[in-house]
């Protein structure tokens, strides 16, 4: 398996701030311009919570840039929750962390607020990759399925390519799962690329580094179990 590109990298972090961030605007004004952020949060009023309901929306930036220890990193976005963030980089999980760190360090040297950690850091990873052979020809008996889709089509429609075999998802039982559970891991053909590429998108909710050993597992597994000819 060959990593094409890394698309996306997010960290999740849930923690307890130890007061009040204050007077919003000028925090999402002090937010944006330290972050360099191309856009940030104008309805402030989702924003703000009312009584003993948290806010309706988190405070979303996008495209900013940190520099972090002799890096400049791109921040796709940043999502600000009332008790946690949601740190986006086009790069590894990794990359997404030091942005995550860096913004709490910077509200308790600023804003002078702690922060509590509610549970272990989550994460998200988003990877364009390609196998030494495509899904179709790991998963060679079933290219049978294929080719007799193709002959049961109607007279309806126009000749069409192959039908092959074009991604996997792994899944939890919804009955079983909890309601915020990791949701699936993903393996698609990518959209609106030629076949012949072999081209994959490819999600799943951990580490860019676990996502990579993953894929490489089922990849060899599906090489010395499925794959004929």
């Amino acid at each position: 398996m060959k990593t094409i590109s890394i698309l996306r990298g997010s960290t999740i972090r849930a923690a307890k701030p130890s007061a009040s961030f204050g007077y919003l605007p000028d925090v999402i004004m002090a937010v944006a311009e330290h972050y360099k952020f191309v856009e940030r949060p104008i309805d402030i009023s989702q924003l703000i919570a009312h009584a003993d309901a948290q806010a309706q929306k988190p405070a979303v930036f996008r495209h900013g840039k940190v520099e972090i220890e002799g890096r400049s990193l791109v921040i796709e976005e940043l999502q600000v929750f009332t008790n946690g963030l949601i740190a986006v980089t086009p790069n590894d999980t990794v990359d997404a962390d030091l942005i995550a760190d860096d913004v709490f360090r910077w509200a308790n040297e600023v804003l002078n607020i702690q922060f509590e950690s509610i549970k272990p850091t989550g994460h998200l990873s988003q990877l364009e990759i390609r196998f030494e052979r495509d899904l179709n020809a790991l998963f060679s008996p079933l290219r049978d399925v294929g080719n007799a889709i193709n002959r049961n089509l109607e007279d309806f429609w126009d000749p069409m390519p192959p039908y092959q075999l074009v991604g996997m998802h792994f899944g939890l039982d919804a009955v079983k799962a909890p309601k915020i559970n990791p949701g699936l891991f993903k393996i698609e053909r990518r959209i609106e690329m030629p076949f012949e590429l072999g081209l994959y998108f490819s999600e799943a909710s951990m580490t860019t580094k676990n996502h990579m050993e993953i894929l490489g597992l089922f990849e060899q597994i599906c090489l010395n179990n499925f794959a004929k000819g």
